[in-house]
């Protein structure tokens, strides 16, 4: 028996290591697993308002094989409390699903779900996932009105499941389908909502964006404690999506839910540009965007906000109107997510190169995907100003080091003392690249993008 030695904690961690070693320990019977688990969820709500940091160390000083028992156990009495209450309905024991012991958390965690989605227009719907009482189903069936496919991987499950439908009067509405996550026709649905505990995680999602890469996707995750009774969702599962939007499990509440879209559908969404003028509405835009920047990362050359009198603002604007600076902004939805701007010489024997001074990136856009259509944009505009080689400066060891050097700029440079922040000193690279073989590499690589 695989249990964790308790040792002198904060006291509600204390309880929550008891309730652990009961968990995962020897095979209980359904009326203790279903007290211990409910007094593990009480524990684990009281402890939201404790400090965030604390509860990450304790949780990452567990034993993952101890939590992966737990998660197990959660599982069995989710599915035992399922399970007992659709034979209890379908044998009219209890007359309403509303009854139903976790029906006003799915209730609210369903509401919450489609409140993310409002925005989108949305007819097909598939539950991935829906077990021997289908409550999510029911509840996207009585509160959007529109159709719900299912998928079930377990016959008795399903059958248990269209058993409670039929009695509804929700079987033309509500369909339970047998089968495999990892090779189910999704291509007709245009949202497509996975369960928690639908496994595996990353060969459904996998499945989902090779065979439609246009639909919407609520991934139901955990995280910080939570992850006790819910395996959350790693990210190597998330391979080939951004998250767009969430909602995160409140008191009473154990899923949180990411809203995920491909990223062959986001870049498509999103528009780049090279701004000819920096009027007003582009100044707000752009110092939004860098305000936002600036406040989660100091990496950038600022400290504080800016506004636009700052001498960076003033600056490029004029140099955009001589045409010594180029800016090139991502947007989405009239929002600036991103910029990049290259200068220009406007000495003749060195036209035929330009440094790429500034790249800020909003986090939401952060990836190869969007900085190779940077780069594609970079090479388009190059070539349309016969610039043949560029060249840049950042910090040593930084992301955007690492960014470049994958695009397939060379370092040919070094600088002690590239920026100061505070008292801390931060070395500087120098890099360059040519344009013709920087050209070559980006075919290469958007040829491989989305394999």
């Amino acid at each position: 028996m695989l249990v964790r030695e308790t040792n002198s904690i904060y006291p509600p961690l204390e309880a929550v290591d008891k309730l652990i070693n009961t968990i995962a320990g020897t095979e209980l019977a359904f009326e203790q697993l279903n007290k211990s688990i409910r007094s593990l969820e009480d524990q684990i709500f009281e402890l939201d308002k404790e400090d965030a940091n604390m509860l990450s160390a304790y949780y990452e000083g567990l034993d993952p094989k101890l939590v992966k028992l737990v998660n197990d156990n959660y599982c069995r009495w989710e599915t035992i409390l399922e399970t007992n209450f659709s034979q209890s309905f379908l044998e009219g024991g209890v007359k309403s699903i509303s009854a139903y012991p976790l029906y006003d958390r799915f209730k609210n965690l369903i509401t919450k779900e489609l409140s993310i989605i409002s925005a989108f227009k949305f007819e097909n719907l598939l539950f991935i996932g829906s077990g021997p009482f289908p409550i999510t189903a029911i509840l996207l069936h009585q509160l959007t009105g529109k159709k719900v496919d299912c998928l079930e991987r377990e016959q008795c499950a399903a059958d248990i499941s269209n058993a409670i439908l039929e009695k509804l009067g929700f079987s033309e509405m509500i369909k339970v389908y047998v089968g495999d996550g990892c090779t189910f026709d999704v291509c007709k649905y245009d949202v497509v909502l996975k369960a928690l505990l639908a496994k595996p995680k990353q060969g459904i999602l996998k499945n989902i964006r090779s065979m439609n890469d246009r639909a919407l996707v609520l991934c139901r995750t955990s995280f910080g404690l939570r992850q006790l009774v819910y395996e959350g969702a790693p990210s190597r599962s998330l391979h080939g999506y951004i998250a767009v939007n969430h909602q995160l499990a409140s008191y009473n509440d154990t899923i949180s839910t990411l809203l995920l879209i491909s990223k062959k559908q986001f870049t498509d969404s999103v528009n780049l540009q090279w701004l000819n003028k920096l009027g007003d509405k582009e100044k707000l835009k752009l110092i939004e965007m860098m305000n936002l920047v600036i406040s989660r990362d100091n990496n950038n050359g600022f400290l504080t906000p800016i506004d636009e009198d700052h001498p960076y603002i003033q600056v490029l604007e004029r140099d955009i109107s001589l045409g010594i600076k180029h800016l090139l902004v991502i947007e989405s939805e009239d929002k600036y997510l991103g910029q990049l701007i290259i200068n220009h010489s406007y000495v003749d024997t060195y036209k035929h190169r330009a440094e790429i001074s500034t790249l800020m990136l909003d986090e939401s856009v952060r990836g190869k995907e969007i900085s190779l259509l940077i780069t594609h944009k970079l090479i388009e505009k190059c070539l349309a100003l016969d610039i043949r080689f560029l060249t840049l400066t950042v910090r040593a060891g930084s992301a955007v080091e690492l960014l470049w050097k994958y695009m397939g700029f060379e370092t040919y440079g070094h600088l002690p003392c590239y920026s100061q922040v505070n008292d801390q000193k931060y070395a500087g690279v120098y890099m360059y690249k040519d344009v013709d073989t920087l050209r070559d590499s980006l075919l290469r690589k958007l040829e491989s993008m989305y394999r």
